[in-house]
């Protein structure tokens, strides 16, 4: 998938900022695309999105800067900590 369809998609969703329109393909990849599809285009999509700017944690997510954990894991981890 192209970051220009993934943006198609995330305005259609009402997101506004690129790293919320990578993540949004990327969390309902396994809806968007065939099985044996889904790690070609989730290749293309983060490549296309680095080359528009976008940048990625370490965990695999967009998000607005480049660390650790992305701001959902953040606040799973967050979620998981007072479950305890």
């Amino acid at each position: 998938m192209t970051f220009e369809k993934a943006k198609e998609l995330g305005v259609a969703c009402g997101l506004s900022e690129p790293c919320e329109w990578v993540n949004n393909v990327i969390v309902h990849a396994t809806q968007l695309f065939p099985w044996a599809k889904v790690d070609a285009e989730l290749r293309e999509l983060i490549e296309d999105a680095k080359a528009h700017g976008v940048k990625f944690c370490e965990c695999g997510h967009a998000d607005v800067c480049e660390s650790e954990a992305c701001y959902m894991c953040k606040q799973v981890r967050k979620v998981l900590e007072h479950s305890k």
